[in-house]
């Protein structure tokens, strides 16, 4: 174990310098040590997301924990050693079945409580690190060691008890609305659990694409990056417009850490409308690059000030021809 510590924080330390701890069984009283080592990994430990949280509470300002969990590629990668491919993933899907979804189900979850006693998790890497963010840690940096993903923390701020993460096909992304009010945008969900914590986290180790999109985003699913390449994720948005948040058509709903990075003139521009659910690089056939979209947006914007009556409509009509007819896809 020390030596998975040495290899993920890039220097040596000595034995006495670290605490280990059991996320299964209760925290030894008034450590000091600087580094605190989780010997459990996070798919084995009973009720993950509170002991996650407790340990938060417990921790001082300026100790160091290393955390570990297999994700859902490793456990694939691992029983594709004992056996063929296609055997390997059907029983990945029937453990997925098994030890994820069925104990969602109300009917199910005290089934696997007793026979699984909440051990044997499935953790993708996008989950599992979102429950650490979620727990109020910073994740310093992330390494995979012996098929186990092993995460140096911080702790940062308290949890994240007033908002729950959601589990269910759709959900709502915190974004910023018309004069910078902060509104709830409804999508299909094509993120695994918990990737709304590591927006941060993305944005620091990953950065932006020429697209204005984050690099190499594991939290997106297999199936959420075929919807999203028509736009199927979008759909429930005609609940924001329902309720008078957004239009069919308009500037894109931005995060707030996205806004922030954008001119001062340009904010204060974009924060004069409605954001749309179709955005008008589509209507006007501009390239999804993030140069391009921007180019869009502000062509939009000059639009709007001059017909501010009819730039919609007209666009609204634009965009689904070059939807159905020209076959314009989301990148």
């Amino acid at each position: 174990m020390l030596k998975n510590i040495h290899a993920l924080i890039g220097h040596e330390i000595v034995e006495n310098q670290v605490l280990y701890i059991d996320l299964n069984k209760d925290f030894p009283k008034n450590t000091f040590e600087p580094y605190i080592c989780i010997t459990t990994k996070c798919n084995d430990v009973i009720q993950l997301q509170e002991k996650l949280q407790n340990l938060n509470a417990y921790l001082q300002a300026n100790q160091t924990v290393i955390v570990g969990f297999e994700t859902l590629k490793a456990r694939l990668n691992r029983i594709e050693k004992n056996s063929f491919k296609l055997l390997a993933t059907l029983i990945v899907i029937n453990e997925f079945i098994l030890l994820r979804l069925l104990p969602r189900l109300f009917l199910f979850k005290w089934v696997y409580t007793i026979l699984f006693r909440g051990k044997f998790k499935i953790l993708s890497k996008a989950e599992g690190l979102g429950r650490m963010a979620y727990a109020g840690f910073t994740i310093r940096q992330i390494k995979s060691l012996n098929s186990i993903l092993y995460a140096e923390l911080k702790k940062s701020k308290e949890p994240k008890n007033q908002s729950k993460p959601s589990y269910g096909p759709l959900f709502k992304m915190t974004r910023l609305g018309k004069n910078k009010r902060k509104i709830g945008v409804y999508k299909i969900r094509t993120m695994h659990p918990y990737s709304e914590y590591l927006q941060d986290f993305m944005i620091k180790n990953s950065g932006y694409s020429e697209k204005g999109k984050l690099n190499n985003d594991f939290r997106v699913t297999i199936w959420g990056k075929w919807m999203r390449k028509y736009y199927l994720d979008e759909l429930p948005q005609i609940i924001n417009v329902i309720k008078g948040e957004m239009k069919l058509l308009g500037l894109r709903p931005l995060s707030e850490a996205y806004f922030n990075g954008l001119s001062i003139d340009y904010q204060n521009e974009r924060l004069k409308y409605k954001p749309g659910c179709i955005p008008p690089y589509v209507a006007l056939n501009y390239k999804s690059s993030k140069e391009e979209v921007i180019k869009a947006e502000k062509k939009y914007i000059e639009l709007k000030s001059k017909k501010p009556y009819t730039t919609d409509l007209i666009l609204f009509f634009k965009a689904l021809r070059n939807l159905l007819i020209y076959k314009v896809r989301s990148s």
